[in-house]
């Protein structure tokens, strides 16, 4: 912020009309023409200034005469100010050339006193003072014109600049000049209030460094007043010991140390103590009494009295709604209403605020901008325990965004919503719409990368992958810190969007263009996702074996964690696929699917001996057990050896891959029962627990355990009755109850499954709806063709009065 500084004929104009209007004889004097030299005139209002400086404190009552003295020195020296040049330090003028910026500091000065009856002329002062400054000031009048310029900067709402000016008038080169006992006093608490206003620990040390270097003046009031300031800045600083020093010299010189005493006791938690040193509270507050009931406040807060420290927040807030101790009160009522879940009344207590801020400067709005923020963060902690919070939050920071600034305001909302968005899709697109809303008016770079980044995942979040990409294209590849990120999720994207060909040709020039870059190996991965979807599993799997194979990456990696259970996934979707019906002619020992199965369970196995506790482990060992299971359906399915040798071998592989198989499938079954019974289940958890309990019923039956294998199908069975696995299961019963030598049995486990199929609707049976592969579609219309023809081949035979034998055991399934 630049202090406007009005041209010489302004303040000329405002000079003349002041002194026509107050200073009677006097404003006649400067209304009549003059032509004295300049340099006579500059050296009276030099000698004027000096003899009639403005006191520094603003209680300090002055007479009439100081106050015309000053008036006729700044008339004398307003109409000597040039313009300044902008960026261009003038050299000395013609007038006084030893004393280059003296006119403007007579002006400033005289400024500087009339603002102690109008705070307005603070910026006036202030902006003269600062052109003195830049064109020069002689080293006699230095000292006086620090303090005058950092206390007209503080006043008007620049703290750190007036610390800089506070600070060089309290060291010891600067302290040529000498000031009155008050205002040095004036001095010392515009040192304190400067560096609390400020806020920085360098700045606190700084000033605590000078005022303890400081001289203890002979009188004790003044002494009172510098250990003040010294046990003010201690405290702040959180020096205990330092501060209780200070109190102690405080109260040796007879000072009244209240305010110092209760913030030292609520800095060591000595909540008896400050109640002690708290002064009564006013039944009738004045402006004056805001601090009192400041303190107040906190020290009820302390103690837990959550209501009357309220009430002490609100009355100091309304008493002196001009000053900063009230906009701290406003903001402490603000949080604690928060707090306890009172949002309506804490929003409006943060309008008040904002209000309160406005008639401010903008020093003053910087710093609430703090608390502000302070104050939106302890919404989002108080949001998580309640349903209303956040749509609080969303809206304290569209109440509180004229004074926090719009980059500021919206980047808290964003960051509410993203916090509360989840998985929910709804409010991940709220969430998205905020992020990218902040990042229309971020100016910074590196931020308004993030908010473009996080709209861009929360709309992928949301199921928008369109707006993704959309707020994803906003990001600038060149000079961006990580290119290789974003061009893998912009591949990412193109494949939600079903572009499958386009994301992998988006991650095929990822890998050849940036092969080091941290994003490739998940690229690859991407690569074989995309060729799967394409329908090229070939270019999948050798995608997939390049990350297995890249020596930079370890199974700790997750690229290298995903590419092993994709591969072993497709190589297990791929042999059942390929495994024709298990009772036709073509089934041998040792062929082309018995090897694939035999290949796609030696992969599944690799992903479980590596991550045996990954979410993704419980799929593996499914799909393990399917294939082992259909391999054994092979194997007994081709034709039976006779020799002793072959055949205790074929039949010990058939007995192993079905105990392995059940083994996997309890294994599946008992983890998805105990999530079961935790949390509600997916249906894709509803899906494996079906498969693994039908799958445990038909290695039992096989395994010559046809009652285990019925009791676990009926319980499968009445899980959910009408299903294509449910009839498969039946007939699966059937087969295995016949083979055993129970043909009632197997009719009954046909006619049910007959009458299951019958009472399908045809959505259940359309290849693209149901969970059953190709093979298991044959093998389940092939046993229910059996099933009919053993039927009708019964009832022939009960016709003409004679018997079939059972079918062979190679007939079973």
């Amino acid at each position: 912020m630049k202090f406007p500084l009005p041209s010489a004929s302004t303040a000329a104009k405002a000079l003349l009309v002041m002194g026509t209007m107050g200073a009677g004889a006097y404003g006649v004097h400067w209304a009549r023409p003059v032509s004295r030299p300049p340099g006579e005139r500059l050296t009276e209002a030099l000698e004027l200034i000096d003899a009639h400086p403005p006191p520094f404190g603003l209680a300090t009552v002055e007479v009439a005469e100081d106050i015309l003295a000053r008036g006729r020195a700044a008339a004398l020296a307003a109409p000597l100010l040039g313009e300044e040049t902008k960026g261009v330090r003038p050299g000395p003028p013609p007038i006084l050339p030893d004393v280059p910026g003296a006119a403007a500091y007579v002006v400033g000065l005289e400024a500087f006193g009339r603002a102690s009856e109008d705070r307005a002329e603070d910026a006036t002062a202030a902006a003269y003072l600062l052109r003195a400054e830049r064109e020069g000031v002689p080293p006699p009048r230095r000292h006086r014109f620090l303090v005058a310029t950092g206390l007209s900067l503080l006043r008007a709402g620049r703290p750190s600049l007036a610390f800089v000016r506070l600070e060089r008038a309290m060291q010891p080169q600067n302290t040529a000049g000498v000031l009155e006992l008050a205002d040095r006093s004036a001095l010392w608490a515009g040192l304190v209030d400067a560096a609390l206003r400020d806020g920085r620990a360098e700045t606190l040390a700084a000033a605590w460094v000078r005022l303890a270097s400081a001289p203890v003046p002979d009188s004790s009031s003044h002494a009172a007043d510098l250990f003040r300031a010294r046990g003010r800045i201690a405290v702040e600083r959180k020096d205990a010991s330092a501060a209780a020093d200070a109190l102690n010299q405080l109260q040796r010189v007879g000072g009244r140390g209240g305010e110092l005493a209760v913030r030292l006791a609520l800095l060591t938690d000595d909540l008896p103590a400050a109640r002690v040193a708290l002064p009564p509270v006013p039944r009738f507050p004045l402006p004056t009494d805001v601090t009192p009931l400041l303190l107040h406040g906190r020290v009820e807060e302390a103690s837990g009295d959550l209501q009357l420290a309220l009430v002490r927040y609100h009355a100091a807030a309304e008493t002196a709604p001009d000053t900063a101790d009230a906009l701290s009160a406003r903001l402490a009522e603000a949080r604690m209403l928060t707090a306890t879940g009172r949002f309506e009344e804490a929003e409006e207590a943060l309008a008040l605020a904002v209000e309160q801020a406005s008639v401010m400067n903008d020093e003053a709005s910087e710093s609430l901008g703090d608390e502000l923020q302070r104050a939106c963060e302890g919404a989002i902690r108080a949001a998580a325990d309640s349903p209303n919070g956040v749509a609080h939050c969303v809206a304290l920071c569209d109440t509180v965004e004229p004074a926090l600034g719009a980059p500021l305001a919206r980047r808290l909302k964003a960051e509410v919503l993203g916090a509360a968005a989840g998985e929910d899709p709804a409010r991940s697109a709220a969430a998205a719409r905020a992020f990218a809303a902040w990042a229309t008016v971020e100016p910074d770079r590196d931020r308004r990368r993030l908010a473009l980044l996080s709209a861009s995942r929360n709309y992928r979040r949301a199921g928008e992958p369109a707006a993704a990409l959309a707020q994803l294209d906003r990001v600038p590849l060149t000079g961006d810190a990580d290119p290789g990120g974003l061009r893998l999720e912009r591949a990412e994207l193109l494949l939600d969007l079903g572009q499958a060909a386009e994301a992998r040709t988006a991650a095929d020039a990822l890998v050849h263009d940036l092969p080091s870059d941290p994003a490739t190996p998940a690229a690859r991965v991407l690569i074989g996702r995309a060729a799967l979807e394409a329908g090229d599993p070939e270019g999948a799997e050798a995608a997939w074996t390049a990350v297995l194979k890249d020596s930079g990456l370890t199974p700790a990696a997750a690229e290298w964690r995903e590419s092993l259970f994709a591969r072993a996934q497709l190589a297990a979707g791929r042999a059942q696929a390929a495994v024709p019906p298990v009772a036709l002619p073509d089934a041998t020992a040792g062929d082309d699917v018995g090897a694939a199965l035999t290949a796609a369970a030696k992969l599944l196995g690799e992903c479980l001996a590596y991550y045996p506790d990954d979410p993704a482990a419980d799929v593996a060992r499914l799909a393990r057990a399917r294939c082992l299971l259909a391999r054994q359906q092979r194997l007994d399915a081709t034709e039976s050896p006779v020799d002793p040798l072959n055949k205790p071998r074929r039949d010990a592989l058939i007995a192993a891959d079905l105990t392995a198989a059940l083994a996997d499938f309890r294994e599946v079954e008992s983890g998805l029962r105990i999530e079961a019974a935790n949390a509600d289940p997916s249906p894709a958890e509803v899906a494996r627990l079906r498969l693994a309990r039908l799958g445990a019923a038909e290695c039992l039956t096989r395994l010559g355990r046809p009652e285990a294998g019925a009791v676990a199908v009926a319980a499968a069975v009445d899980q959910d009755p009408l299903s294509v696995r449910s009839a498969a299961a039946l007939l699966d019963l059937a087969a295995a109850r016949r083979a055993s030598g129970d043909e009632e049995g197997g009719r009954l486990a046909a006619e049910q499954a007959r009458l299951t199929m019958t009472r399908l609707p045809e959505e259940s049976l359309a290849p693209a709806a149901s969970p059953l592969s190709r093979a298991e579609w044959d093998r389940l219309f092939l046993l229910a063709r059996r099933s009919t023809e053993a039927e009708a081949g019964r009832a022939d035979a009960d016709g003409a009065g004679g018997d079939d034998p059972p079918p062979a055991r190679n007939a079973a399934p």
